[in-house]
């Protein structure tokens, strides 16, 4: 195909076009890869989704990766994990490489399909033997935390290793990491924080938290927390929610820069954006008013949020996930038990309470054997 001549470079999309019409697949995938990317044609992404269905339906394995982008993102058609899954297990199974690491993240999050860490190790295995250093960073991480493996340092660490030196941010992160535990290396903080280093000029959002937490605390580094906090505000303008939370740290009355107005800002932020354990946060900020009006919708709204979205997603229950569950279902019933959204509501009210009691909260146990709870104790 010409690269120079723009005129050729139409009449061969044209070309391409009238053989996509007649039904040949990679004539119409690259047909909706034009109208995708607006080359030899103008963008439109509904004539790019029309060729790349008309491709994924005929089994064309790119066709049908691209297209299973799309649904799990939701970009011009519904979100259909499902639907997503198929596809992706579909391309897969014809050998499409990019579809190996999407395959695997599927079973490991369980995203349109049951979680099943020994499947997600199996397809992240098949992309590490070709040589994808996504997948042998993630596979990496299989071994390095023990999910759908027995846990290996050794193997973790060699994968890192393998996967950094093809310029993988995430896998410089990880060995990094690796370095300061001494993980399947010797322990070496020096030669962890040029990694990290290393890995933050890739932007790599997790490398870039963690330097900032490096910085904020002092450990390995020299204490520093306006670079922290640069840090932390370079992650989060990249959407890192979890980098949010920590600059909202940073301006608690315990933190080294006292800011209520910050702190729920920060924490705002990363509610807003999805992140579970801010919403938490946020709603105990709006039930006391710490830097914001106190809101009791709002924190219900936190609060409910929250806790859907912790009951649907986290992988395995840990003290800490349980501590909050535990506040924000404590927080709940008191909302519903002194009527601050609504007119008071016993019956909820219990309910809320025993949740938090079962999670080990002690002011929601003696809350429940008050003279208001006898008949629901029965």
């Amino acid at each position: 195909m010409p690269d120079d001549d723009e005129e050729d470079r139409k009449e061969f999309f044209l070309e391409q076009k009238r053989l996509a019409e007649k039904g040949d697949p990679y004539a119409q995938f690259f047909v909706a890869s034009c109208f995708a990317t607006g080359v030899s044609v103008e963008k439109d992404a509904d004539e790019a989704l029309k060729w790349f269905r008309k491709a994924a339906e005929q089994g064309f394995s790119e066709a049908q990766f691209y297209l299973a982008e799309l649904y799990v993102h939701g970009e011009g058609v519904p979100q259909d994990y499902a639907e997503g899954f198929r596809l992706f297990l579909s391309a897969a199974e014809k050998g499409c490489v990019p579809a190996y690491r999407e395959l695997a993240q599927s079973y490991k999050c369980g995203l349109g399909t049951t979680r099943d860490y020994s499947k997600a190790v199996e397809w992240y295995k098949k992309g590490a033997e070709e040589g994808d250093p996504d997948c042998e960073c993630d596979l990496g991480c299989m071994y390095f935390f023990g999910y759908g493996v027995e846990e290996d340092f050794d193997e973790s660490a060699r994968l890192f290793k393998s996967a950094a030196d093809k310029g993988s941010g995430s896998a410089l992160n990880m060995l990094a990491i690796s370095y300061f535990r001494g993980n399947g290396v010797p322990v070496d903080p020096r030669k962890g924080v040029a990694l990290t280093k290393k890995a933050v000029a890739k932007k790599n959002v997790d490398a870039m938290r963690l330097l900032a937490t490096l910085y904020a605390d002092g450990e390995y580094v020299e204490e520093d927390v306006d670079k922290a906090i640069r840090l932390y505000r370079r992650a989060a303008k990249l959407g890192d929610t979890d980098s949010m939370n920590l600059l909202a740290e940073l301006y608690t009355s315990e933190g080294p820069r006292p800011d209520p107005g910050k702190m729920f800002s920060w924490y705002k932020k990363a509610a807003d954006a999805g992140n579970v354990h801010a919403m938490t946060l946020a709603g105990v900020a709006c039930m006391y008013g710490e830097g914001t009006n106190k809101d009791y919708s709002e924190a219900e709204r936190y609060f409910s949020k929250a806790y859907t979205d912790y009951s649907a997603y986290y992988i395995e229950p840990d003290e800490g996930t349980e501590k909050e569950l535990s506040v924000m279902t404590f927080f709940l019933g008191e909302i519903c038990y002194y009527g601050l959204t609504r007119d008071k509501d016993l019956k909820h009210a219990y309910y809320w309470y025993s949740q938090s009691a079962r999670l080990g909260n002690e002011e929601a146990k003696h809350t429940l054997m008050a003279p208001d709870f006898d008949e629901y104790r029965k």
